[in-house]
């Protein structure tokens, strides 16, 4: 069975990803979301509310600032600045601290239903943000692969469970306390998703290229060229 491809003269033709070359890349600078909670924590031992506040939203301006996305992760990232943003306004309107940290709830449960949204789109939001993190696995997965589907409700279903855990956190705790201890569950939680998916997906990619039915060569182009046009690659699904 021969290959055959619409493809640009300037094209690469070569052999598949490994399964490891396609893994997506998890960047540290995801932890950089924590820089916000971090700074109203800490500035809230020796200010105001209001001042504490505002340096935890200035410091989620300039997080998104320094890292900006493009795709998916970009509207990811957007939506949580403007959660904190709006939390933040809320808190010094009111002068109080669990107005604004009511945003985790809030970016919980918007979280869920974009993941639910995406999935009854067709375009689950777990494989949309590891087809971006690492473009080998766009030759390797489809963006409907059933592992995207499943890892992206698995998402949801822990962002519901630590939206529901910081209610009732936050209306138990201080907070201070509520800081501590929602991290406490949300951290570990979101780590587990993520190790979680590296292992679908690295299983998934594996039986994709081992698949006999597949064809034996697949179009390989550099990365991030946006002159090529997306039909001019094909995915295999798990």
């Amino acid at each position: 069975m021969s290959c055959k491809h619409s493809t640009p003269p300037d094209a690469l033709v070569g052999e598949a990803p490994s399964a490891a070359e396609a893994l997506p890349l998890f960047s540290p600078r995801i932890g950089l979301g924590i820089l916000p909670i971090v700074v109203y924590w800490s500035v809230g031992r020796v200010a105001e509310t209001q001042v504490a506040v505002a340096a935890a939203v200035a410091m989620a301006l300039l997080v998104f600032a320094t890292n900006r996305h493009r795709g998916a992760i970009g509207l990811l990232a957007l939506m949580a600045v403007v959660v904190v943003a709006g939390g933040g306004a809320v808190g010094i309107i009111l002068d109080s601290d669990k107005a604004f940290l009511a945003n985790d709830v809030v970016g919980d449960f918007l979280t869920v239903g974009v993941a639910l949204g995406s999935v009854l789109y067709g375009r689950p939001l777990f494989g949309l943000m590891a087809r971006e993190l690492s473009p080998r696995l766009q030759h390797v997965l489809a963006e409907r692969a059933r592992v995207f589907v499943v890892l992206t409700l698995v998402w949801a279903l822990a962002n519901a469970a630590t939206g529901s855990v910081r209610i009732v956190l936050l209306d138990q705790l201080s907070a201070s306390e509520y800081v501590l201890w929602s991290r406490v569950v949300s951290v570990p939680l979101n780590a587990a998703v993520l190790a979680l998916g590296f292992v679908l997906i690295a299983r998934a990619a594996e039986e994709a290229l081992r698949d006999p039915a597949a064809p034996p060569c697949v179009l390989v182009v550099p990365f991030n060229d946006p002159s090529t046009p997306r039909s001019a690659t094909r995915s295999r699904g798990r």
